[in-house]
């Protein structure tokens, strides 16, 4: 949301100026995350479908940015190889470079070229279901592999609202740069007056973590959707809130959407028990064999002594 504010006071200097911006900027804030990013998958799906009217529009994007995890030091472009000079990618990679340099000279910003497995379906990165469709991508974070312990845990982690102020001013000075095309190392395109409080993103950090985000509890009236399109609302003209249900015949993820269910809890008798019954079990069954075996000779014996009196 902060992004898109400071890049619609980006556009609106521009067109004040005279100057039209040569880039439209779409916004896309979605869920499940940590779900393979189902919902950027099904929301992409749609939208490069043969009948979709925005097909065209996306499949002109010159480059798609993803914002990982931007709460402590260190920020990493992840991309799937190299950027060759004077591609999307590497100019994104200088606009980077540039504002951090500009603004915080002790911030360094490295490139993590990494392939795309095809042969995995669990993606490493957000830009990862961006780049199979041939697009340019890459994702910003402040973790240097998808293999870096914590990043795949699902529970929050604590935020440096320190250093989220410093990352968000740094990424939101790199597209201004990259929209407005510029170059020069010692102009700064975001007033000071555009940089977001510390107070602000500490309260919005404060929020979310003590509101629910999970995939299957995220609904259209839910009450972190409905903060983020009142904050979206404020600095676009546009926007649209659309959720997606898991398919039922295939599904990637089964979804269980009660919130509240009965747990049922049983005592049952401990495995020794059992034990101790098939013991005892053997042994009856042992003992009746053992009386069955004996029944011809107990006739035996009693028939011969019979005799034996009768003579």
């Amino acid at each position: 949301v902060r992004y898109r504010a400071l890049t619609e006071a980006v556009v609106s200097t521009q067109s004040t100026g005279g100057s039209v911006p040569k880039y439209d900027i779409l916004f896309l804030l979605t869920g499940a995350g940590k779900l393979n990013y189902l919902s950027s998958k099904t929301w992409m799906e749609r939208k490069m479908a043969a009948d979709s009217p925005d097909g065209a529009l996306l499949s002109e994007a010159e480059f798609v940015l993803c914002i990982d995890s931007v709460g402590k030091e260190g920020l990493h472009l992840h991309v799937s190889k190299q950027p060759k000079a004077g591609t999307p990618a590497d100019r994104m990679l200088r606009a980077f470079q540039e504002a951090a340099s500009l603004l915080y000279p002790n911030t360094t910003l490295q490139t993590v070229p990494k392939k795309v497995n095809l042969g995995n379906p669990m993606f490493a990165w957000h830009h990862e279901i961006f780049t199979v469709k041939r697009l340019s991508a890459g994702t910003l974070s402040n973790f240097p592999s998808h293999t870096t312990p914590g990043r795949l845990n699902s529970f929050d982690q604590k935020v440096d609202d320190g250093v989220l102020l410093k990352n968000t001013h740094i990424i939101a000075e790199a597209i201004g740069r990259y929209v407005s095309e510029v170059s020069d190392e010692s102009v700064a395109i975001l007033q000071d007056h555009m940089v977001p409080s510390k107070e602000l993103l500490a309260r919005t950090v404060q929020y979310l973590a003590s509101t629910e985000r999970s995939a299957t509890l995220l609904k259209r009236e839910s009450s972190v959707i409905s903060f983020l399109d009142q904050m979206l609302n404020k600095f676009i003209s546009e926007v649209i809130v659309t959720d997606f249900k898991a398919s039922k015949r295939d599904p990637e993820f089964q979804f269980y959407d009660q919130s509240e269910v009965k747990l049922f809890a049983y005592n049952v008798k401990p495995a020794v028990f059992d034990l101790f019954l098939a013991v005892a079990v053997f042994a009856y069954l042992g003992a009746v064999y053992l009386c069955v075996k004996a029944i011809p000779h107990v006739l035996t014996a009693i028939y011969q002594s019979k005799k034996l009196k009768s003579s």
